[in-house]
């Protein structure tokens, strides 16, 4: 049921009457779009947030920054291997292995990057 006095044929208020519903259905039509233009730039807003302290291959800082992780990755390794740091299960020497070949891959391949 619409609310409001129906459109009256063949009055002089007609015109003026569809023009209000056609304007109004517009400006509905275009508050739609801007609320999904906004979700839209939020959603970017939040992933470039999450992508600010992100280091990667591409930025010439990367080797230092896999450097660094490379030290804690041999600790862990050692420790995980000599005993010092207990083990949570037993593919955790496996998993530190992997994660310190890795980050050594990651060196290699920044040093012909940026070095």
């Amino acid at each position: 049921m619409a609310l409001g006095e129906p459109i009256k044929i063949g009055h002089h208020s007609e015109h003026r009457h569809r023009a209000l519903i056609e304007r109004n259905h517009n400006r509905m039509h275009n508050a739609v779009a801007l609320s999904k233009k906004a979700e839209s730039h939020e959603s970017k807003a939040e992933y470039w947030a999450k992508k600010a302290n992100d280091i990667n291959l591409s930025m010439p800082e990367s080797l230092e920054y896999y450097e660094y992780k490379l030290i804690a990755a041999v600790e862990k390794h050692e420790g995980l291997k000599n005993g010092t740091i207990p083990r949570s299960h037993s593919f955790s020497l496996t998993y530190a292995k992997k994660e310190r070949n890795e980050i050594e891959d990651k060196i290699r391949l920044a040093k012909k990057l940026w070095a």
